[in-house]
């Protein structure tokens, strides 16, 4: 009985750690979208950061990055359209507002 709990103790650390690993590997999150485009059927656009770790004694600033996601001739294509990085103080994105030209 007691070799079965730790068997399964141990198999959950094993998956928290695995977790944990896979969450630092994909450091950028969206932080403001998808958003749909008309430009490409399923497209959309978003802007991301990486994250940063809550557990660092200082923080620091990290760019925002523009991406357009489309779907052409059955590819996933993922292109980068702009970078904002830092200037004086951290970039920030507070919205987003779109314009139709006419």
């Amino acid at each position: 009985m007691k070799q079965k709990i730790l068997t399964g103790f141990l198999v959950l650390i094993g998956v928290v750690y695995s977790i944990i690993g896979f969450a630092q590997a994909m450091p950028e999150k969206i932080i403001q979208g998808p958003f749909k485009t008309a430009l490409y059927p399923n497209g959309k656009i978003y802007f991301t950061r990486e994250d940063d770790d809550d557990n660092a004694a200082v923080q620091t600033c990290h760019p925002i990055s523009f991406f357009l996601e489309k779907n052409q001739n059955s590819l996933q294509q993922k292109e980068k359209i702009d970078l904002y990085e830092e200037d004086v103080g951290c970039p920030e994105i507070k919205s987003v507002f779109f314009w139709q030209y006419s």
